[in-house]
């Protein structure tokens, strides 16, 4: 009977929080009532308190679900590990980035909580999540320049140009319908790239 009721719980909170995601992705937090989400979720507004204790806290909720670069992370470091030298994995992360990377990722409903303010909570999900594959680009170009397949460099700087070109080219398609073949953009960021971090023979 627990169990029974646990697995209950469990599945009226999984539906509130897809209901509740849809919403704010549609129309963002402001823009978004309790009672909105108990209409479209079937469900009271005792019952979401119950769960959640407020709207902020449900919104915290989605936010965590949502906002997550957890399966594109471990796929590209997967991807990379896979690889032999560091010429390879440099290959690698940026082709696998700029053909994974969730495009649906910068939707503004999960970012801003009132109508121009920046969610905390979102803003710093994300920055762990591009911290952690900012370190693994730092860590394929330090290993480049330890092992002498690419030249002395500044590796932080040479990391931040790397993550700012790739992201410029995320962006521009989110934002400003710039379709670009991954493949074609791809190789073009390596040669631009590996050009300048080989050592000259």
């Amino acid at each position: 009977m627990a169990a029974n009721t646990l697995e209950g719980d469990q599945s009226s909170r999984e539906h509130i929080l897809s209901v509740a995601a849809q919403l704010f992705l549609e129309r963002g937090f402001a823009n978004v009532s309790i009672r909105d989400i108990c209409e479209k979720s079937d469900v009271t507004p005792p019952t979401i308190y119950h769960y959640f204790g407020n709207k902020e806290k449900l919104f915290q909720a989605v936010v965590r679900r949502t906002l997550s670069l957890r399966g594109f992370r471990e796929a590209l470091m997967f991807a990379v590990q896979a690889q032999s030298n560091p010429e390879a994995r440099l290959k690698t992360f940026i082709h696998q980035y700029l053909l994974s990377f969730p495009r649906d990722f910068f939707n503004p409903g999960m970012f801003l909580q009132y109508s121009t303010q920046l969610y905390g909570v979102s803003t710093e999900r994300v920055m762990s999540e591009f911290l952690a594959i900012d370190e693994l680009a730092l860590n394929i170009i330090l290993e480049g320049i330890n092992t002498h397949v690419f030249r002395e460099v500044n590796p932080q700087q040479a990391a931040l140009y790397l993550m700012n070109l790739l992201m410029a080219f995320v962006l521009g398609e989110v934002h400003y319908n710039q379709h670009n073949d991954p493949d074609e953009t791809a190789q073009y960021i390596i040669d631009l790239f590996l050009n300048g971090l080989r050592r000259q023979v």
